[in-house]
C-alpha cells in the first residue's frame, strides 16, 4: 500500500485532469469562435460585454457613465444596464496585466476566460464532494461537471458572459461556507 502522500498526490493529479478536460471540452468551439484574425462571440450578451471590456481597456477601467443609461441599449434613447461592471472590469484587468495591445489578442484572451472559469469550477465541486463523502466522490463530481452539457453551454469559449464567473463564485462561496460549518 502506498504512503498517504502518494494517494493525495494522485487525487490532485486526477483533479487537474478534470480541470484540463473541462477547459478542453469548453474550448472545442475554437474553430467557430476564432477564425483567422476575427473573433466571433456567441450571443448578444457576449458582444455587449466585449464592448464594455474593450472600452474599459482603452479608457483605463472607466466604463461609460455606469450606472446611468447606456446609449448602446434601447437605441436611440438608451437603457439601464442590468449588469454590474465587475466581470467586465475583471477581464479588462487580465488583458492589461497580460500587456496585450492589439484588439484581436484582447478578444482572443477574453474569449478563453469563460472556458477557463468553467474548467476551474471543478475544484470547488471536488472539495464539496470530498467534504461530504470522499475524495473519490469529489473526483466523480468534478469529472461529471467537466462534461455536463448545461454547464458547458454557458462556459464555452467565445461565450463571454458573466454566467461562467457566477457558477465559479457560487461554488467557491458554497464550499467556504459549508467547510466553515463543518469546522465549528
Amino acid at each position: 500500500m502506498p504512503p498517504p502522500a502518494v494517494g493525495r498526490w494522485r487525487v490532485w493529479l486526477f483533479l487537474g485532469a478534470a480541470v484540463f478536460l473541462g477547459v478542453g471540452i469548453r474550448s472545442l468551439s475554437y474553430k467557430s469562435a476564432i477564425q483567422g484574425d476575427r473573433v466571433y462571440f456567441f450571443g448578444a450578451d457576449s458582444w455587449y460585454h466585449m464592448g464594455r471590456i474593450i472600452y474599459a481597456v482603452k479608457n483605463d477601467f472607466a466604463l461609460p457613465d455606469w450606472p446611468r443609461p447606456d446609449p448602446y441599449l434601447n437605441y436611440p434613447a438608451g437603457g439601464q444596464s442590468q449588469w454590474g461592471p465587475l466581470f467586465d472590469l475583471g477581464i479588462a484587468g487580465i488583458i492589461k496585466a497580460a500587456g496585450l495591445k492589439g484588439r484581436h489578442w484582447q478578444e482572443v484572451l477574453a474569449a478563453f476566460v469563460p472556458a477557463v472559469l468553467g474548467g476551474l469550477c471543478a475544484i470547488p465541486v471536488f472539495l464539496l464532494g470530498r467534504l461530504f463523502w470522499s475524495s473519490a466522490t469529489g473526483l466523480f463530481a468534478a469529472f461529471l461537471l467537466a462534461v455536463l452539457p448545461g454547464h458547458i453551454i454557458y462556459t464555452m469559449l467565445g461565450n463571454v458572459d458573466h454566467h461562467a464567473a457566477e457558477s465559479l463564485l457560487f461554488a467557491l462561496i458554497l464550499t467556504a461556507f459549508i467547510s466553515g460549518r463543518f469546522k465549528t
